[in-house]
């Protein structure tokens, strides 16, 4: 039996949550590297990958002369337009271009490296029909296989530390209008045999993620805000947590293992008409949080949020946080850096109006370097003087 765990709304306000300051504008330790990377290949991107040496970068997303907005693939999508995605991948050290994969005939959801960086694994979908996991080889853009089984969109796909299974979670339906419902697949990566091993016909379900050493993975989402801690020997849930708002997602493990970061978003419990936005920091060992970020401050008032990957910096003392809106409240993105051992020291990296959002973000150069994508393509750098 797994335990299940709901922090007391007043209790855990007072005693483990914090509201973050409004976040430093440029303190003079982070300077952006130039040049700026541009794509001309992608017609907007929703996802970035470093691989384990950090040596390469794959972002991924839809083809030029696609719909440059999730609101326009609706509209597209409801009069039988089907997106075409593609995957560029170039150097760290000098930003060239190497190989750029476009015969994938669907829009790439998210893409992730195996932990030897031989392997690119690519999730897909389209409004109109079940979607893919798609292996491909990192150094060639060879199609190696495709994982089907899915019912409808792949958003997210991960490897587990030792690189022999694969996870990916989608939704239940292709259909743009019947998207309620999730589902998480486990795959053997040797011989593309998989299984469902979640399934919901009420919670979609957000993302996924393996813990450092491949003992637990984690599944965060639903509207009910669910996070799941799963032991990956037996692939049976340990732990449930449920969030306070209604929307959960983006787990990351700390590179300790110990403390698992899901990113939480909706209407408020406490106040219902005011949309509220949080980090919760998971206790891994327990299944209990640790602390909240109530990250509110962060943006203009009564904006919606869409967060980006979120991501740990190799001595786990910072966690990026890439966010924005494609369209709800005006296009705009940022990225911030948030201290986890003092959360209310928050420095806005980036931040811009009428920007496409902010999607990924990761580390290079044992945490010196800042990468992050957004969603017209553009890579940027900083440097941390830490």
């Amino acid at each position: 039996m797994f335990q299940r765990f709901l922090p007391c709304v007043f209790a855990f306000a007072f005693a483990y949550s914090c509201v973050a300051d409004e976040p430093n504008h440029g303190s003079g330790q982070i300077q952006e590297v130039e040049p700026r990377w541009e794509s001309v290949e992608h017609g907007s991107v929703l996802s970035m990958a470093l691989s384990p040496d950090r040596q390469v970068l794959a972002s991924a997303g839809t083809l030029p002369g696609d719909a440059s907005t999730f609101g326009d693939r609706i509209v597209k999508a409801a009069r039988g337009h089907v997106s075409t995605g593609g995957v560029q991948l170039r150097r760290t050290s000098d930003g060239q271009v190497t190989e750029q994969v476009n015969n994938l005939l669907t829009t790439v959801r998210h893409v992730v490296f195996s932990p030897d960086g031989k392997t690119l694994a690519i999730a897909c979908g389209s409004w109109t029909e079940p979607g893919q996991v798609v292996l491909i080889k990192s150094a060639t853009g060879e199609i190696l296989t495709r994982l089907s089984g899915h019912s409808g969109w792949v958003h997210k796909v991960c490897f587990s530390p030792g690189g022999k299974r694969i996870l990916s979670w989608g939704s239940k339906s292709p259909r743009y209008d019947k998207v309620r419902g999730g589902e998480v697949w486990l795959w053997d990566a040797a011989t593309g045999e998989g299984r469902k091993i979640w399934s919901s016909d009420t919670h979609n379900g957000c993302s996924i993620a393996y813990s450092p050493d491949g003992r637990t993975f984690a599944t965060a989402g639903g509207d009910r805000g669910l996070v799941t801690l799963w032991d990956a020997k037996s692939v049976q849930p340990k732990f449930e947590m449920d969030a306070v708002n209604s929307w959960s997602g983006g787990p990351v493990f700390s590179p300790d293992g110990q403390t698992l970061v899901a990113r939480e978003n909706g209407w408020g419990a406490i106040l219902p008409h005011r949309y509220e936005a949080r980090l919760i920091f998971w206790d891994v060992s327990t299944g209990r949080a640790k602390q909240t970020v109530n990250v509110t401050k962060w943006w203009p008032e009564r904006r919606t949020i869409n967060f980006g990957e979120l991501a740990f910096s190799p001595d786990g003392k910072y966690l990026a946080v890439p966010m924005g809106s494609w369209n709800r409240g005006g296009k705009w993105a940022q990225l911030n850096l948030l201290n986890v051992e003092q959360p209310k020291e928050v420095e806005i990296v980036f931040a811009a109006e009428q920007h496409h959002p902010a999607v990924s973000a990761g580390f290079c150069d044992g945490g010196h370097i800042l990468i992050a994508a957004f969603g017209n393509g553009d890579v940027r750098r900083w440097h941390i003087k830490r």
